[in-house]
């Protein structure tokens, strides 16, 4: 066996790599796997609801009634905003269309029934009522009113107030 203080530097160069990336590796991996367990963990507690297509009203405040191959879908008083994109931890609808932005829009109900739509940044626009919105400035909805996002149409349908709201 060789002297080892007769090697080369480059050996222990070497050497000294070798060891330091494999205890990054594994610290790499105890972490990596310590976060997953920790992800479905904490996702199956704060699992946010999924919309799901609707026909009537229920308990919906306002709906997105889907034109052809768009699903229609619920805003609720638990569920307030909906994301429309193509695919992204937390979008709610879902577009197709391979040109779509990942997350596209936005259609949240603030205070009362004030519904609107946001442009969350997308190369090709969000339409209300045939018209393009600016960029993350949020737009009013009315009934009736209709939203394009990547060849994707919804119609806006607003619950009509209760009667315990008409005496305020």
């Amino acid at each position: 066996m060789p002297d080892l203080l007769q090697l080369p530097w480059p050996a222990y160069a070497a050497a000294a790599v070798f060891i330091v990336s494999l205890g990054a590796l594994g610290l790499r991996l105890f972490f990596q796997n310590r976060s997953r367990a920790g992800r479905s963990a904490d996702a199956a507690a704060h699992k946010r609801p999924r919309p799901t297509p609707v026909d009537g009203f229920g308990d919906a405040l306002a709906i997105l009634r889907g034109d052809g191959d768009a699903p229609s879908h619920a805003v609720t008083a638990e569920r307030r905003a909906l994301v429309i994109g193509r695919w992204a931890p937390g979008c709610d609808i879902l577009v197709r269309d391979a040109g779509g932005e990942l997350r596209h829009a936005r259609v949240e109900l603030l205070h009362g029934a004030n519904l609107t739509v946001e442009d969350l940044g997308s190369r090709s626009g969000t339409w209300l009522d045939g018209e393009r919105i600016e960029q993350f400035k949020p737009q009013p909805l009315w009934p009736g009113a209709t939203i394009d996002v990547h060849g994707a149409r919804w119609r806006v349908e607003m619950r009509p107030p209760s009667r315990e709201h008409e005496g305020r």
